[in-house]
């Protein structure tokens, strides 16, 4: 039945594929690019190492229970990060593309973790910390616990 239509099921079967593939990329672009605007606005000035954490804390966020499993949704839910309501325009281009660095390389797993378990950070001078049971990573002037 299906040898009369050859080309007709084989273009059919790439066309769904292909939009699965548009689905899954957009799903996973929109993953990034929250990513990105977390890593720009929380580590803007800091070394590649510091915001690939940054990215790894966020992630691990989405992988841990009593956080959303979703990127977009940690990086915006209430009181996490202050920059979320605020809404700063990006006014450093450079900053802006090693943030999309950053976050490519982490999410897509391209990088080894540098901070272990830590699902917080703050800038060292804080001096406010979420207890823990494991010391503190410092990486550039952000603290990973």
């Amino acid at each position: 039945m299906f040898q009369k239509y050859p080309v007709c099921i084989s273009a059919l079967l790439l066309l769904s594929s292909t939009n699965a593939m548009a689905d899954f990329d957009l799903r996973h672009n929109r993953q990034i690019r929250c990513l990105q605007e977390n890593i720009y606005h929380e580590s803007r000035g800091e070394p590649l190492s510091a915001r690939k954490a940054v990215a790894e804390v966020t992630l691990r966020r989405s992988n841990t229970k009593g956080y959303p499993k979703d990127v977009c949704a940690v990086v915006s839910q209430y009181k996490q990060f202050s920059w979320v309501h605020k809404k700063h325009p990006v006014n450093d281009k450079r900053a802006w593309r090693l943030a999309r660095v950053a976050a490519v390389e982490v999410y897509r797993g391209f990088t080894n973790p540098v901070t272990k378990h830590a699902i917080y950070f703050n800038h060292v001078s804080y001096g406010k910390r979420y207890p823990t049971p494991t010391k503190p990573i410092i990486i550039g002037r952000l603290e990973f616990y």
